[in-house]
């Protein structure tokens, strides 16, 4: 064999490049793992590539190149990787603009690299690293005229619609990077997300894509969760039978990883509706309700379901609990505008007349144009309510809106605590002590709007709740006064001493049976808990509930 691989150079030596090539060929086919085989083929393969420069078409290239990759061929042998690098440049005709453009790129000359590359990439579609460099070009490019300012939006979308095209490495850094970018854009409406998104593959994510994010203490949205909302949110605006039948699947996927995202829910019960698909569109918006119940832009789209279903006073109900919501007048112009002709449908004529009146008075152009038809119709009387607005129809008529939201949950025992307010909250809100199914005692917040039964209930007092759990999180849904508790009767009792009683800081300070200390202060509006007990004296034996 050693012999037959002599043969092989000595006829290169002597310019016998064909019949060296033949020898080789037929010593590879009977020996395809030998090193010096394999080294001697490669030699020959290198003669006629160089012997061929220039009159080489693409089948001939291709197929040469196929044949040396075939190879198995030693890493550190210099002579051979310098051959290797010479017969890329033979083969490759726009191996030296690809090498200008890899120099302009370390330079920082983003601008001229990218354009070399978008006039050589075609020739190198199946080359996954020189479309990854072409890629990272295109995103910085992208990015840097995106941060200038003015943002130049049509160029950096440019650059991004050239990157999907390419057949770089996906899922990778590169591939989040840009959709990264591209979601900035898209917030600023620069970008279609949902055409963007489909050609991106939302199977690209990489595992850290789904990680959320903390800077200065805060904590974000994961890539993939941004993604998401921002995409279906578009969606639910511009539904077409293609791209939900395309997207559906993800936006399932999206609620089962994601479970804390209401939005999520929102837009995919508008997209049902789309669909006219009303009833499971609302199966959806009940579990909205229960974790935002205090939203009036959720009770409207439930009106406006209802109103599909063909069930007015369910569709007056939502309504009406939308305009109980504590929200900007402003954005309540729309929730009027819904309630206007069902009221005139039922003949709720003087009602209609408040809210059409609302509406023109807020000088809201649009709005206002359409409702003054109304004014010369037969039933039109501007005095025919003395009330200047509908607060207390929607009070009455918000009930069965309420129900909807838990009508199927059961009741449970809890203990009122106090109502306090928040900096950032407009509304009183009420803290509770739940008593879960399995025993446990939860501590629950709840907004007085939408609960009006929190205003009217004292310190201790005995009521019941239906909520639900998500995590550690407990919304509270429903709050009622039981009439079968007493005060305080769901915390557990115990013996205690009285240890101390401090007068001028109104505490009491007891040791229980099991010897853990305890200290009650005497709180201005929680005197029905300790009245006893802060008259009782020093070393005298009490029943406390902690």
């Amino acid at each position: 064999m050693l012999n037959d691989v002599k043969t092989v150079y000595r006829l290169r030596k002597e310019g016998k490049n064909d019949e060296a090539y033949i020898v080789a060929k037929q010593l590879y086919e009977a020996q395809p793992d030998d090193d010096w085989v394999n080294r001697a083929m490669f030699f020959t393969l290198y003669d006629k590539i160089k012997a061929s420069a220039g009159n080489l078409d693409n089948g001939a290239i291709t197929l040469l190149k196929n044949q040396i990759a075939q190879l198995k061929l030693p890493e550190d042998n210099q002579i051979i990787n310098n051959c290797l690098r010479n017969i890329k440049i033979i083969l490759d005709p726009y191996h030296n603009k690809l090498q200008q453009a890899k120099e302009l790129s370390k330079q920082g000359s983003l601008r001229k690299a990218v354009e070399i590359y978008k006039s050589i990439i075609s020739n190198y579609s199946d080359d996954e690293q020189i479309n990854n460099s072409y890629g990272w070009d295109l995103y910085r490019l992208a990015k840097e005229v995106l941060n200038k300012s003015p943002a130049n939006f049509r160029e950096s979308k440019l650059y991004l619609n050239d990157y999907i095209k390419l057949s770089n490495t996906r899922p990778s850094n590169l591939h989040s990077c840009v959709l990264q970018l591209a979601l900035k854009l898209a917030k600023d409406e620069k970008l279609d997300i949902i055409a963007f998104v489909k050609m991106w593959d939302l199977n690209k994510f990489e595992t850290k894509d789904f990680v959320q994010n903390d800077y200065n203490g805060k904590t974000y949205p994961s890539l993939a969760e941004q993604t998401y909302q921002e995409l279906f949110k578009n969606l639910s605006k511009k539904p077409t039978h293609d791209n939900i039948q395309y997207f559906f699947g993800f936006l399932d996927e999206a609620i089962d990883t994601f479970l804390e995202n209401v939005w999520l829910l929102y837009y995919k019960a508008k997209i049902l509706s789309t669909t006219q698909k009303y009833d499971e569109a609302l199966k959806v918006m009940i579990i909205v309700l229960r974790k935002k119940n205090s939203e009036y832009w959720a009770w409207k789209f439930t009106g406006e379901l209802f109103e599909k279903l063909k069930n007015h006073e369910m569709a007056i109900s939502c309504y009406s609990q939308a305009m109980l919501c504590n929200v900007e007048e402003d954005k309540l112009l729309s929730v009027r505008a819904n309630l206007v002709p069902i009221l005139i449908k039922d003949s709720l004529f003087a009602e209609a007349v408040i809210e059409i009146n609302k509406i023109l008075i807020s000088n809201n152009e649009k709005s206002s144009r359409d409702l003054q038809k109304y004014k010369s119709t037969s039933w039109w009387n501007p005095n025919a309510s003395s009330s200047a607005s509908n607060n207390e129809f929607y009070k009455q008529r918000s009930a069965s809106a309420s129900e909807l939201i838990h009508y199927d949950l059961p009741w449970n025992k809890a203990t009122f605590i106090e109502i306090f307010r928040t900096k950032r909250k407009n509304s009183e809100l009420g803290k509770l002590l739940v008593e879960t199914e399995a025993g446990k005692l939860v501590e629950a917040i709840a907004s007085s709007n939408g609960l009006s039964v929190i205003k009217n209930l004292t310190p201790g007092q005995a009521v019941k709740a239906k909520y639900t759990v998500e995590g550690e999180k407990v919304t509270i849904l429903a709050i009622d006064v039981r009439s079968d508790g007493s005060a305080w009767d769901i915390l557990p009792s115990q013996m205690a001493v009285v240890d101390h009683v401090n007068h001028d800081k109104n505490i009491v300070h007891c040791i229980s049976v099991n010897q853990s200390n305890i200290s009650f202060i005497h709180r201005s509006r929680q005197k029905d808990m300790l009245t006893e007990l802060y008259h009782i004296q020093c070393g005298r034996t009490c029943k406390i509930r902690s």
